[in-house]
């Protein structure tokens, strides 16, 4: 029994450290989707932004293009110069417009990305509910079996109480049996010493009697010549003739009534030790109720452990449950915020490109543009830097994150501990009950070897009397084959206890595959983050090559630009 408790308590302890790892495991696997995920929606804000710099670049050629060419119409130098402030002051005004514009754009572009973001987390959302619902309906029908074993688990408590009720009584009426059987014992030893005493008095007197015999028959002989006394001692022969048969027949009827009296303390003794091997019958098939009770009590508790482990289980399912439909509630607040946003910015778009339609064809002589957009196109280098610096902040937040949560999770390995110290105690205390259980019966069954011996000296004592005990002998050999059989089936008991414990082994080492596979499956992430690192990295390269490359492009354009503007001037 020793060796079970300590193969419960390392499954206990086993289970224990699984759930511990496959929490741990599912917290890392979250931080790295949650990295992933940010590091894909980095690359699309690159990706946008770079494709941005060549629609600005390409208006910019374009532009150019237009400023470069000559106007059809000829005009003199003071209209020219009026018209050229006039557009100068519509260029800036426009310019103003074309940024906010762009702006906005902006904007927009990246509203109708979180909307289809929102899309796909409204169809999350969806799955999510669609599984909190079903799990929902796992927790309600897993605390209708709880309730239901919980109940059950009372009325076996209960029985067990009403068994051990039952062996305190049964130790009594077995001490009650055994003083009576020591009082029959102590009785039918002093008969035997009245009737061994009485044997040696008639013995004795019957030695008496014989030498008086001999000592007549001698006074017989002396005196048959003397015919006085002949008479005499012919009726004192007579007397003592039948003093003697009469002591004879006494002696008989002494004898036949201390057969008697053996017979039929031989058959009290027979009855005796059929009331005692009945009794003994009794006790052994309470005692192997009570070891079969004792066993279904301990895989009983067992599986309360198990039940205890699953509702803890089932205990942070709920609250992972509410903060994600906290987490559900805040989005969909947000989903609201942005939809509204999302129309407003839509109205306004709207209005934009109408006034953008209008003043088209006013764009097409705007000769600062360049200078505008070289402007913006250092602020957006600068808004590149800022990007960049803003990752690396977000990057140190979410290591400070991931530390903070090492440290909760610290915390919850402790308060496990605590648990499992807590449920070790409960152990150690049921394994000292059933010690004591055990040591109670070991008592029971000492005291009944004491009877046993008792019994076996008083068979020594009274073999003479006792030629039948060779039947409650092979009586008992058959309770010994009995005990034997029971013992094999101990034995086998035990042999399918260690098979059960090779099967958790098998299943301990198929585990610690998997948590390999898992592991390989982390590097394998791990890998490809860093690819996504370098990938990174080079489109940053690649934005500063083409910074440069448009830098060119703009410095020969404006010299293209003096030139036609000095052959305007000399026409």
């Amino acid at each position: 029994m020793k060796t079970s408790g300590s193969q419960q308590k390392l499954d206990y302890d086993h289970l224990r450290e699984r759930q511990k790892e496959l929490q741990e495991k599912e917290k890392a696997f979250e931080e790295q989707k949650e990295l992933q995920r940010q590091l894909k929606l980095d690359i699309d804000e690159k990706q946008k932004q770079i494709q941005l710099l060549n629609n600005d670049i390409k208006t910019k050629q374009a532009l150019m293009k237009r400023i470069s060419t000559p106007h059809p119409n000829g005009k003199d130098g003071a209209t020219l110069q009026e018209e050229l402030a006039q557009k100068e002051k519509q260029i800036e005004v426009l310019n103003d417009r074309v940024l906010v514009q762009d702006h906005e754009l902006r904007t927009y572009k990246n509203l109708k990305a979180s909307l289809d973001q929102l899309k796909k987390l409204e169809q999350e959302l969806d799955k999510r509910e669609q599984q909190v619902a079903e799990l929902k309906k796992q927790n309600m029908v897993q605390e209708e079996a709880i309730g239901q074993w919980i109940e059950a688990m009372d009325e076996k408590k209960r029985v067990i109480i009403e068994k051990d009720r039952r062996i305190v009584e049964l130790k009594g009426e077995v001490d009650v049996v055994n003083a009576r059987y020591m009082r029959q014992v102590e009785e039918l030893e002093g008969r035997v010493k009245d009737q061994e005493k009485i044997i040696l008095e008639l013995r004795n007197g019957k030695v008496l009697l014989e030498e008086e015999i001999n000592r007549l028959k001698l006074q017989i002989d002396l005196q048959r010549n003397e015919g006085e006394n002949t008479k005499r001692v012919t009726g004192q022969l007579a007397d003592r003739d039948r003093m003697i048969e009469e002591l004879n027949e006494q002696i008989l009827q002494i004898r036949q009534a201390k057969q008697e009296e053996i017979e039929r303390l031989q058959q009290d003794w027979d009855q005796q030790k059929l009331d005692w091997a009945s009794e003994r019958l009794k006790l052994e098939e309470q005692m192997s109720a009570l070891q079969k009770d004792f066993d279904k009590y301990r895989q009983e508790r067992e599986l309360e452990d198990m039940m205890t482990v699953k509702l803890e289980v089932l205990t942070i399912n709920q609250k992972m449950l509410l903060s994600a439909e906290t987490k559900i509630g805040d989005l969909e607040t947000e989903k609201a915020k942005l939809e509204a946003k999302i129309h407003q910015i839509s109205q306004e778009y709207h209005l934009i490109l109408s006034d953008k339609d209008t003043l088209a064809d006013k764009i097409r002589m705007f000769q600062t543009k360049c200078v505008t957009l070289e402007e913006q196109m250092k602020a957006r280098e600068e808004e590149s830097s800022e990007l960049i610096r803003q990752l690396r902040r977000e990057i140190q937040l979410l290591k400070e994150n991931n530390e903070n949560a090492q440290k909760a999770i610290k915390d919850l390995q402790k308060q496990i501990e605590d648990l499992l110290k807590q449920k070790k105690e409960e152990l150690n205390k049921a394994e000292t009950k059933f010690e004591k259980e055990k040591e109670r019966a070991n008592g029971l069954e000492k005291q009944f070897k004491k009877a046993i011996g008792e019994r076996e000296l008083l068979e020594g004592k009274l073999k003479q009397f006792h030629d039948a005990l060779e039947g409650v002998e092979a009586k008992i050999q058959g309770k010994n084959q009995e005990i034997n059989s029971l013992t094999s089936q101990n034995s086998k008991i035990t042999k399918q206890l260690e098979e059960m414990r090779l099967l958790l082994q098998k299943q301990k080492k198929q585990e610690e595959k998997e948590q390999a596979e898992l592991i390989a499956k982390q590097r394998d992430r791990d890998a490809e983050i860093e690819v996504l690192k370098e990938m990174i990295k080079g489109v940053k390269v690649q934005l500063k090559c083409k910074g440069y490359h448009h830098n060119n492009i703009y410095y020969s354009q404006g010299y293209r630009y003096i030139a036609s503007d000095d052959k305007d001037q000399e026409t």
